[in-house]
């Protein structure tokens, strides 16, 4: 019996489903995820996030979040972020983008 359930995405979405179909990431595996490659995304640190030292970028852990309808934001995925710049504390809200297969974050002041 075929499948006759219907799926709908808004115009955003199915163009990243579609870019994502056989797409490669860094270790081999194929794009499946709700996250884009080039987009910037609004976060909560869910860890302290460190600090950069020298060359070696800071490290911690970021729930990606969007708005609902009702504008409330709600989550979205949890992340591993990088930080280039000065140590972020926990719960402070972040901008977060991706570059190449890391999510670098900026507090939002």
């Amino acid at each position: 019996m075929a499948d006759e359930t219907l799926y709908a995405f808004n115009y955003s979405d199915s163009e990243a489903l579609l870019a994502g179909i056989g797409k490669k990431r860094q270790g081999g595996q194929i794009a499946s995820d709700a996250i884009s490659d080039n987009a910037n995304y609004i976060g909560v640190a869910t860890t302290a996030i460190t600090a950069r030292s020298g060359s070696t970028v800071g490290s911690g852990t970021a729930q990606i979040k969007y708005t609902d309808s009702s504008g409330v934001l709600q989550n979205l995925q949890s992340v591993a972020v990088s930080n280039a710049g000065s140590a972020i504390a926990n719960g402070a809200y972040l901008k977060i983008f991706r570059v190449g297969n890391r999510f670098f974050a900026v507090e939002l002041c």
